[in-house]
């Protein structure tokens, strides 16, 4: 027992020196992230990639970290430099790919270009099998996006028939001829276009149920292969599961 209290005794001072260079180092790395999250919280993009840049050539911090900073403002302004292409062929890629959108769309809220990102994110992720947890996410922050761009995404039919492969329970195919999609729901709600039967669209928003011409149903903010958005009376919908 004693020669035990001799041994703690002598290595007590080590593990002090340990722990103490440990606080250091962590400190640094606090120093060399503060500057950073400063112009990401001011949304200074531009500088936020400059500053990437200038450290990458000095590797003074953890490289993934650093690109995943780099990510964000490549996702908010595409003429810098494209971060996320660097970051997907480093170590603990999926750490870090997942706390860039986490991070950039809780700081963006409500910018309309959720769809955009996801679209980016799918294409890194080379896969529709995405874990529950990030499919959640993504749900949620599409849900509280009021205006959603459409127009700046490649091939959208292809990508609205990835989405409802992501998430079947929001694919629906009209039932009828001429089914109206409305600026509001309700109608008198401004008719935007007459869907064919047949045609898939993808609902992310669901309203109250109520009765029209005889029909129950609710009212579905919903998005059409040709970019139309508005909403749609779901009597006249189909789920793609359903048979």
């Amino acid at each position: 027992m004693a020669r035990l209290r001799q041994i703690f005794i002598l290595t007590l001072p080590v593990l002090f020196f340990i722990f103490a260079v440990w606080l250091i180092f962590k400190r640094v790395q606090s120093g060399h992230t503060e500057e950073l999250e400063t112009l990401l919280r001011e949304k200074n993009f531009k500088a936020l990639s400059e500053e990437v840049i200038r450290r990458l050539e000095s590797e003074d911090m953890n490289r993934p970290r650093l690109l995943m900073y780099g990510s964000i403002a490549t996702l908010v302004d595409p003429t810098l430099p494209d971060f996320l292409v660097i970051l997907q062929k480093e170590d603990s890629t999926q750490i870090f790919l997942r706390e860039v959108f986490i991070r950039l769309v809780n700081l963006q809220g409500e910018s309309g270009r959720l769809l955009i990102w996801l679209q980016r994110y799918l294409e890194l992720q080379n896969s529709t099998a995405l874990e529950p947890g990030s499919l959640d996410f993504w749900l949620s922050a599409i849900e509280k996006d009021s205006k959603l761009e459409l127009q700046s995404i490649p091939d959208f039919p292809n990508f609205i028939h990835r989405l409802t492969k992501i998430w079947p329970s929001l694919a629906f195919e009209t039932t009828g001829k001429d089914v109206q999609i409305r600026e509001t729901p309700g109608l008198t709600g401004l008719v935007q276009a007459k869907l064919a039967k047949g045609q898939i669209v993808f609902c992310r928003l669901k309203g109250p149920e109520e009765e029209i011409f005889g029909k129950r149903g609710s009212w579905r903010y919903c998005i059409t292969e040709d970019r139309i958005q508005g909403w749609l009376f779901d009597s006249y919908l189909k789920n793609k599961g359903e048979k």
